[in-house]
């Protein structure tokens, strides 16, 4: 009876083997079309101060802003993914980033571009960055694949960022500068269809047997209930081990669904449940997970709460590259194709460390943890090096070593935290998580572009990311070791039990 509710419960919640694959298929053209646009914005920035005769740290703080309300609002979205539907949502963001680009086109003055380019299309892409690796983790819930269609998914900002620097001069060379924007609309304008992929699954009424014995289907339909929602409150908190005081809020948040139906004292027949497990894709209705439990959660979840402090300090350094590498590298002598070349490097890269932690992971001994931590690692070397290493190759060999450590630590959002958190809480965790990297990155191009004019170099600014990355590293070892804790059973409050699969 187990396997079989057990089994009824993954096909209803991953939906059909062709449809998940579609979900996945425009999930990842999402990514590519919307976020691999802002990890091209370094594109626009020579771009951008030629066409409005600004200093750097004004067209800074217009790819700042992108990136920060992008990231900023993820929190916002996550809860109302949630509350709502992700189609819905997704719709919703999808008109934002066409609007957006298409009234960056007519804009006269870098304030007005602050907030087309910025606030507008950043609060489209929001929505779309949770959405897609939302619905993609609940398709393939229960799935030993998981993790890997998780970095693969992850890998569509660095294919987008790879092609973006190629189309972008391309089409400011034929078109001119609002030329860029209302192709770019264009293209964006494709994700209407491909969010309207993303529909609820359908959860077929399930009907179970029936028992002569009419005195106790009331205690018989509570434990079939209970073992169905087991291994989703194991993987609501900390991978197999949980306070008891978190059993109880779950509980609480199911207790309408395990009350038997009015007419099953009748004919002694076991209620019909219509909704096993009810998820962030069947909209309004859900009734699995409150809002409030699940963030009070995730906010209880030591593990993540310091990983989330980490990536707030490792994460920024990614809006900094990704804005002034084309800047970085006329800056050694480059010329404006050469400098495109070491954006496209950065992303190609990058787009190969995504598709890392899957595949890490699986090794014997790896911790969940240990990913970021090698991404820390890595990112720290790069850095240094392209701070002090002479000649051009040596710089593209350090931008490769950089956008490989952020491909690693951006799938880690993805990666790790589902690990961290199960799918259940997955939307309201990167959304956390987007929330904290929005703020550092909203901060952190304005004050790299305002020391760059002052100094006239970027050796600060890069000396300045590479404190940030030490400091991202203790948080993260850190983390680590309280999962160890956890793992052998040693919580630094209160009681713990192991919950059996």
């Amino acid at each position: 009876m187990l396997i079989n509710h057990m089994c009824l419960r993954t096909e209803i919640q991953n939906g059909s083997s062709v449809h998940r694959w579609l979900v996945f298929m425009s999930s990842y053209l999402v990514v590519v079309i919307n976020i691999g646009f802002a990890f091209s914005v370094g594109s626009l920035f020579v771009i951008i101060i030629r066409r409005f005769n600004t200093t750097r740290a004004e067209a800074a703080t217009i790819q700042s802003t992108l990136g920060g309300v992008l990231l900023c609002s993820g929190i916002f979205f996550g809860a109302l993914i949630h509350k709502t539907s992700v189609r819905a949502v997704s719709l919703f963001g999808s008109l934002m980033v066409f609007v957006g680009f298409v009234s960056s086109a007519f804009v006269t003055s870098p304030s007005v571009l602050i907030v087309t380019l910025g606030v507008i299309v950043g609060l489209g892409m929001s929505p779309l960055l949770i959405s897609s690796v939302s619905v993609t983790a609940k398709h393939f819930d229960g799935h030993g694949q998981l993790l890997v269609i998780l970095s693969v998914l992850s890998t569509g900002s660095a294919t987008g960022g790879s092609i973006y620097p190629f189309i972008i001069p391309w089409l400011d060379d034929l078109y001119g500068y609002p030329g860029i924007f209302l192709i770019c609309g264009a293209v964006s304008s494709n994700t209407f269809a491909l969010v309207t992929l993303w529909a609820p699954v359908e959860q077929p009424s399930v009907k179970t047997k029936q028992t002569a014995t009419t005195g106790h289907h009331k205690e018989i339909n509570r434990i079939n209930v209970s073992v169905v929602t087991v291994p989703d409150i194991r993987l609501a908190c900390d991978n197999s081990k949980f306070k008891i005081d978190d059993i109880a809020s779950d509980q609480a948040d199911n207790q309408t669904r395990t009350e038997p139906s009015s007419n099953a004292g009748v004919n002694g027949t076991m209620q019909t449940v219509d909704s096993l497990d009810n998820n962030i894709l069947t909209g309004p209705k859900s009734t699995d997970l409150t809002l409030r439990s699940s963030m009070h959660c995730l906010f209880r979840n030591k593990v993540f709460m310091v990983f989330v402090a980490g990536l707030a300090f490792a994460l920024p350094i990614i809006n900094i590259f990704t804005a002034f590498i084309v800047d970085l590298y006329q800056d050694r002598g480059s010329t404006n194709k050469e400098a495109s070349f070491g954006l496209i490097a950065l992303n190609l890269c990058g787009g190969l460390g995504r598709l890392s932690p899957g595949f890490i992971m699986k090794i014997p001994g790896m911790t969940t943890l240990g990913v970021p931590i090698i991404a820390c690692v890595l990112l720290g070397i790069g850095i240094v090096c392209a701070v002090f290493v002479p000649g051009i190759s040596l710089l593209i060999l350090s931008s490769c070593v950089i956008g490989f450590a952020i491909g690693i630590l951006v799938a880690s959002i993805n990666v790790t935290t589902a690990s961290l958190v199960g799918t259940k809480h997955l939307g309201n965790a990167i959304g956390i998580i987007c929330t904290m990297h929005g703020i550092g990155t909203a901060i952190s191009g304005h004050v790299a572009g305002y020391v760059r004019d002052v100094t006239s170099g970027y050796k600060l600014p890069l000396l300045a990311a590479f404190g940030t990355v030490c400091v991202a590293l203790a948080f993260m070892c850190i983390s680590n070791k309280l999962q160890a804790k956890i793992s052998r059973g040693e919580t630094l409050s209160g009681e713990t039990i192991n919950v059996p699969v």
